[in-house]
């Protein structure tokens, strides 16, 4: 994964002078492998709508609370009471729930996942309640590794182009996919940089 990363920070510091200008000031960034993907696929609800350091304090009591492993049967067994004391709203119990019940079910399979294309996980993973387009495209990006995902929905990146871009307000999606379509097959690693610009990059 490094090598891959390494050639699409090449990439994208050779045909966009600004992403290059990125680039040369911060740390090529990590994507690491994960196995548990279901796990990750909770981090990323818990995560949403939140600080990266609240979301990693509710984590951590997660973590915790499941010290023998957060599972999907685990989690349907757990009272919703009980996790609301984590940390975790009312809305967020729910959607953790909805996930473990398909997973369960056998609606959703990890193993039958990864071997999609991007828009096709996208499209399977938003039939589970409470998971959006932007939170599909993190667990893209951060579980499976995908190097083409880009969140043009994503207030960070929306901050971070209009910093380093010259706009003088928030720019609209258009503006967004017209930036980002010379940063194709490597809009992820593109993503992960602009994050970094903000000293703010996603855990």
């Amino acid at each position: 994964m490094s090598n891959s990363i390494r050639e699409g920070t090449n990439y994208l510091a050779k045909i966009d002078p600004v992403m290059k200008k990125i680039i040369d000031t911060y740390e090529m960034p990590i994507l690491t492998p994960q196995s548990q993907l279901f796990v990750t696929l909770c981090e990323s609800i818990i995560s949403q709508q939140l600080s990266v350091k609240a979301a990693r304090a509710i984590k951590n009591k997660v973590y915790q609370y499941f010290q023998q492993g957060l599972d999907p049967i685990t989690i349907m067994e757990t009272p919703d009471e009980v996790l609301k004391t984590l940390g975790l709203s009312r809305s967020k119990v729910s959607y953790l729930k909805d996930l473990s019940h398909r997973c369960i079910a056998g609606e959703l399979c990890f193993d039958q996942l990864v071997s999609l294309e991007d828009e096709e996980i996208i499209l399977q993973l938003v039939k589970v309640k409470g998971i959006g387009v932007w939170t599909a495209q993190m667990f893209l990006i951060f579980g499976l590794n995908r190097l083409d995902v880009f969140p043009t929905g994503d207030l960070g990146i929306k901050k971070a182009i209009g910093q380093n871009y010259g706009f003088s307000d928030l720019p609209k999606e258009d503006e967004i996919q017209g930036i980002g379509e010379k940063w194709k097959p490597y809009r992820s690693i593109a993503s992960l940089y602009l994050w970094k610009s903000l000293n703010n990059t996603p855990s």
